[in-house]
């Protein structure tokens, strides 16, 4: 307590005159009985006590219903002079009741009775001795001087001078009468004789007196003496062996006594029912009994008792009673509150109606309500600063529970226990806090280990899965629609999967099937994954694309707020959720609603005793005491006088996590005395627990200190940077509030080796507000630069231009899509179309120039981080593209994919590194030109490889070419070169033929001697013929001559006014000549000029050529052919329709003799025709009737007649 409180301790009520005190009496008062209904019961039953034979009288009623006010209404107002009354109380008789000692499992029964019986009978023992005591100490010893009880008396000093001075006259008296002449003798001086006389008369009358003074006073002891036993030696002789264990029984003839002696006709005995010995108003009744029935008492003697209802059970009461006056309580809990209140009025005490109905309902007794007030008032004058709401709470359950409350203020108890259990409380509520915090964490790392991003990638791995368990499924059916696997990851269908709806196609060797899946879709799942199902991983996937992170890291940072809230939660709060529990049902009662209310909270100490502050607070007190013990204390407790607190705890505990509190590492911030304090208590908060982090986090909020703290926290804990930013769950804003802090508060060097052993640098790179993070931009660029940090995202609307300026400059950035678009439009050139379409092109054309210096030097990082990304990226412009390709810096793998992906042309392949050449050919990237043709020939070691071949096979290609003439006059290459190609072209038999027609029309050269054709195909040498690649001369011919397919023929055909003279020169073949014949493009001179140059026996060795020479002279008037060739062609046994052709046409050339050798070497029936006397029967048609007209002209037929079926043939006569 303060000096203020102790000052006011002068100034209390009661040194305040007049000023009228609060306080009540709790005895009981004389106005009790205002209507005097029970005094007039009383009254009639004294009254009538001996006409009745009203002896023993009950004033009964519940504990506090107002018996003894009653009573004392009764004696005051009481105006009868026979009536004296007697008081006798056991109120301050300690209760003892009995109690089982017996400890063991399997219980004495008997014992037990017999240790109770023995209680009882030690408890009866006492309560009569109470008895006998009050009523003879009542008593003055003047007037019951015969009794034996002796009491001590107070013998004043005037009383103790004269007996004194008695005994001594005495003394004198007795000595002069034994030796009369002693005093002269020793005086020496002689006495008269009257004086001797006298001396010796007065003398003798003292003894005398004195004698009879002290005989008349011996003989009251001597009659209280008694004599028990007599012993001589060995005989022993019993006077009087009273051996009775009761008390009254034993001092029965001293009751009598003092009744006979006394005038008391009533005697009141009070608070005899709360020993609940009924056997104990049996004996007062015999008592009673005696008393007035006996001879040597004059007055009537009746005993009034107030008793409990409940003292005896049924109807045993009246058995002792013979008079019984109920008593009705005039307060209970029902209206005690309106007393309460009425106090409350009368002294302007700041107290609670809510309260005073509250208490009202425990407060059943009068005399406790005004304790409880009395001992309020001097309470709220002693701790005035106190709430007097808690302070009445606390009284009322002190008064009610008095033994629990000394236990309170000694540690112990129900209540204590109670008060005690909040931190236990607090842990389990943070507890239940920590397990949703842990659970949140482990839903953010599985968002944060998400790997597969996008729904269609998640379909697949299930598919794939079903692919495994279905290796031999070729195909899906689903709702009668054949799928393939790629189309089974679209949403709509993929349901069907997971609902079991599919069928999936087999084949086997001889027939394709189908069935349905068997494998459940819950099987499947446990196959992918077996903790988390589709639905589960479906909805992570959202989760890791959206915020849904950043939203459990806010959720954990405000139950650690909650967790803060509930540290610091009054206890009324906490019981919400839990409720008191103990054995006592009606102290439950009182101290849930006590609790509940907040009327009696954490501060329970205040309130019970006075606290004298010396050099520490009681909340300091408190803290130590915690720290000592190894008791946590909330960190936020705020300390008192915490200079006079660090010398008191030992060193050692500083290493311990007790002594974790704000106020008091403020203080040691506050002295650099205290640097070794701090030091090991940072050690601690290094330690990378759960509670040091906490600590941590709330205390850089309030401390005054901070910069102080930060630079040493990270000197004791170099890696708390990684502990920031991975493991201690913080939002985004509070990281890089974190962040600012370490580095505005450490030095360059400081913050460079944090840099170098932790994620420091990454997480600057990746924070694009860091240029705006500190007010000091030149620190901001020094750390920029002494960590060479690479942003990969810059804020650039919010950042200092200064700043930005020096990040460009410097090229302190990650090439990236999103950065080179944000200095893009940081610079106002920004264009979506071209940015994506033409990306490396737009940068060289629009970026400042120190940007595209450093891209064009780290032009991998470009690719790999910009080039590849942009999908729409493929119209790069030629100028820039062979710009971005000749960078040496670039890989050729990187090279061939920009090839590939982009749709611009090179129109000079020479402008380009000769290692992209096969690239920019196979992506076909480069314009079909011959010189682009011919530059790449040359780097082929003048052959045409498989990537000039793939290049020129391709339409577009060969057929540009086609349209441009590789003609020296335009190309910068020798002819040999040309040639050379030429002639690689022209042999090359694997290009298709529609290729190679493309090809060689763009190749105006024909060779004299192409030997190269017995290596093409039929088609390319037609092609070359058709064309007109090849010179027309005999060589070729010759070298067509020996391929198959009658080439020669068909190049011959090209030039037959040319190629027939060479040909005739030479031996011809049959077969030649006979293709020769039957070819259009041949005249009939030249077909003529072929048969001519031929020996007819070599003509007529070949059925073919001879009906080609037929089919020529009857189709061609211009061909011309011997008399004898025709005459061995009519014989040659050709077809007869051309044969009768032939003859008719040359028939006036021929007699019959001639037409006979002819006839007769055709078939029937045209050979009978030359035979006399044969009628042979031929078709009719208009050569058969030509034919027999000139045989008839010439005499070989008589006549010819037309029949249905035919001409029939008359021949002559034998």
């Amino acid at each position: 307590m303060n000096n203020k409180n102790r000052d006011s301790q002068k100034n209390i009520d009661s040194n305040k005159p007049n000023v009228p005190l609060p306080y009540r009496p709790l005895s009981p008062i004389n106005s009790a009985d205002p209507e005097g209904n029970y005094c007039a019961a009383l009254s009639w039953a004294l009254k009538n006590r001996k006409k009745n034979d009203i002896k023993n009288i009950a004033l009964t009623g519940p504990f506090g219903s107002g018996k003894s006010s009653i009573l004392k209404t009764f004696e005051d107002n009481n105006e009868d002079p026979n009536l004296v009354f007697l008081n006798i109380s056991l109120a301050t008789f300690k209760d003892e009741k009995y109690q089982n000692s017996n400890n063991s499992k399997e219980l004495d029964v008997q014992a037990d009775l017999r240790e109770k019986k023995a209680q009882d009978s030690n408890l009866l023992r006492l309560i009569e001795l109470s008895i006998l005591q009050q009523i003879f100490y009542h008593e003055e010893d003047d007037t019951i001087p015969d009794t034996r009880f002796k009491k001590t008396r107070n013998f004043p000093d005037k009383k103790v001078t004269a007996i004194s001075v008695l005994i001594l006259i005495f003394s004198f008296a007795l000595i002069n009468q034994l030796f009369p002449n002693l005093f002269q003798e020793k005086l020496r001086v002689p006495f008269p004789i009257w004086l001797e006389y006298s001396i010796h008369y007065l003398t003798l009358a003292i003894v005398i007196v004195f004698s009879f003074y002290f005989l008349w006073c011996s003989i009251r002891p001597l009659r209280s003496i008694r004599l028990k036993k007599f012993n001589f030696q060995d005989v022993e002789f019993g006077v009087d062996d009273n051996v009775s264990k009761s008390i009254l029984n034993d001092h029965l003839d001293e009751i009598l006594y003092f009744f006979e002696v006394t005038d008391y006709s009533v005697v009141v005995i009070e608070d005899l029912d709360r020993f609940e010995q009924t056997e104990i108003f049996t004996k007062l009744r015999e008592l009673n009994h005696l008393i007035n029935y006996s001879k040597k008492i004059k007055q009537d003697v009746t005993f009034i008792y107030a008793v409990r209802d409940d003292m005896f059970q049924d109807k045993d009461r009246t058995k002792f009673f013979d008079f019984i006056i109920p008593v009705i309580p005039i307060i209970n809990s029902s209206n005690s509150n309106e007393i309460l209140r009425k106090i409350k009025d009368e002294n302007n005490y700041n107290i609670k109606e809510d309260l005073l109905d509250d208490i009202s309902l425990f407060v059943d007794d009068m005399r406790l309500l005004y304790n409880i007030m009395n001992e309020f008032h001097l309470y709220q004058v002693q701790l005035d600063m106190l709430n007097q709401n808690s302070m009445l709470a606390i009284i009322v359950y002190k008064n009610i529970y008095p033994n629990d409350f000394v236990a309170l203020s000694n540690g112990e108890g129900q209540l204590f226990e109670i008060m005690e259990s909040k931190p236990l409380i607090v842990k389990e509520k943070i507890e239940k806090i920590d397990l949703l915090i842990q659970e949140i964490k482990e839903e953010i790392k599985q968002i944060e280990s998400v790997t597969i991003k996008k729904e269609n990638e998640l379909r697949k791995l299930y598919i794939f899965e079903y692919l495994n368990k279905y290796p031999q499924a070729k195909r899906f059916r689903i709702n009668d629609v054949d799928l393939t696997f790629s189309q089974v990851i679209q949403p709509q269908f993929f349901e069907s999967f997971r609902n079991g709806e599919v069928e999936y196609y087999y084949q086997t060797t001889y027939q394709e099937g189908l069935m349905s899946l068997k494998a459940s879709f819950e099987e499947i799942e446990k196959l992918v994954d077996p903790e988390l199902d589709y639905k589960k991983r479906l909805n992570l996937i959202a989760d890791s694309t959206g915020k849904k992170s950043e939203e459990l890291k806010l959720e954990i940072v405000k139950l650690e707020e909650q967790k803060m809230q509930v540290r610091n939660t009054p206890m009324k709060l906490l019981l919400q959720d839990y409720s008191v529990k103990i054995d006592s049902i009606k102290q439950q009662q009182l101290i849930n609603i006590l609790l509940r209310a907040g009327y009696i909270d954490e501060s329970y100490l205040d309130y019970v005793s006075i606290f004298y502050e010396g050099s520490i607070s009681r909340i300091d007190k408190e803290f130590l005491l915690n720290v000592k013990a190894h008791i946590k204390t909330n960190f936020d407790l705020k300390l008192i006088k915490v200079d006079k607190l660090v010398d008191k705890i030992p060193y050692i505990e500083y290493d311990q996590e007790f002594v974790l509190n704000y106020s008091f590492l403020d203080f040691l911030f506050s002295k650099s005395s205290f640097k070794s304090q701090r030091k090991r208590i940072l050690c601690t908060l290094s330690n990378e627990s759960d509670l040091s982090w906490e600590f941590i986090n709330g205390y850089i909020d309030i401390s005054n200190y901070q910069g102080k703290f930060i630079k040493e926290i990270c000197s004791s804990w170099p890696k708390i940077w990684n502990y920031i930013a991975t493991k201690a769950t913080l939002t985004e804003e509070r990281i890089n509030y974190f962040l600012k802090l370490i580095l505005k508060n450490l030095d360059i060097v400081s913050i460079q080796e944090i840099a170098a052993i932790t994620k420091l640098k990454s997480y600057i790179e990746d924070y694009p507000k860091f240029l705006n993070l500190l007010e000091d931009y030149k620190k901001s660029y020094e750390i920029i630069y002494k960590l060479n940090i690479q942003f990969n995202k810059i804020d650039f609307e919010e950042s200092p231009k200064y700043l930005i300026d020096e990040v460009l400059n410097g090229n302190h950035y990650v090439i990236t899509k999103s950065m080179l678009k944000d200095i893009l439009e940081y610079n106002n050139v920004y264009l979506e179309e071209e940015f994506t379409t033409k990306n490396y092109s737009y940068l060289k054309a629009n970026a400042p120039k120190e940007v595209i210096e450093y891209i064009d030097n780290n032009i991998e990082n470009y690719f790999k981080n910009v080039w590849s990304l942009l999908p729409k990226n493929v119209n790069e412009e030629e100028e820039f593209l062979i710009a971005f390709l000749n960078n040496e810096q670039i890989h050729e793998d990187h090279a061939d994919i920009i090839i590939k992906n982009t749709e611009t042309k090179i129109s000079e392949l020479n402008k380009l590194r000769k290692e992209l050449f096969s690239s920019l050919l196979n992506s076909n990237k480069i314009l079909p030109t011959w010189d682009n043709v011919i530059e790449f020939f040359l780097d082929s070691e003048n052959e045409i490889d498989e990537v000039l071949f793939k290049y020129l096979s391709i339409d577009i290609n060969h057929k540009l070419l086609s349209e441009i003439y590789l003609n020296n006059s335009e190309l910068k290459y020798d002819r040999e070169v040309l040639e050379e190609l030429a002639y690689s072209i022209f042999q090359n038999n694997s290009f298709s033929d529609e290729t190679y027609s493309d090809l060689i029309k763009g190749i105006p050269y024909a060779y004299d001697n192409a030997d190269f054709l017995s290596g093409l195909s039929e088609e390319k040498v037609t092609l070359l013929i058709k064309m007109n690649r090849l010179s027309y001369n005999i060589e070729n011919y010759a070298i067509l001559q020996e391929m198959a397919n009658d080439q020669h023929i068909h190049f011959a055909e090209r030039k037959p006014e040319i190629m027939v003279p060479e040909i005739i020169q030479f031996d011809i073949e049959t077969r030649e000549a006979t293709l020769i014949l039957r070819s259009s493009k041949f005249s009939s001179q030249n077909k003529s000029a072929v048969i001519d140059s031929m020996s007819e026996e070599v003509i007529f060795t070949d059925i073919s050529l001879l009906k080609a020479i037929l089919s020529c002279s009857l189709a061609e008037n211009e061909f011309k052919i011997s008399e004898s060739i025709i005459k061995r062609l009519l014989t040659s046994k050709l077809d007869i329709t051309p044969s009768i052709r032939l003859y008719n046409q040359n028939s006036k050339n021929l007699d019959k003799k001639q037409a006979i050798k002819i006839i007769e070497t055709w078939p029937e029936p045209y050979s009978e025709m030359v035979i006399n006397g044969k009628r042979p029967l031929i078709p009719d048609t208009v050569d058969n009737r030509t034919l027999l007209r000139s045989l008839i002209s010439i005499g070989l037929i008589s006549k010819m007649k037309e029949e249905s079926k035919g001409l029939r043939v008359s021949t002559f006569l034998k």
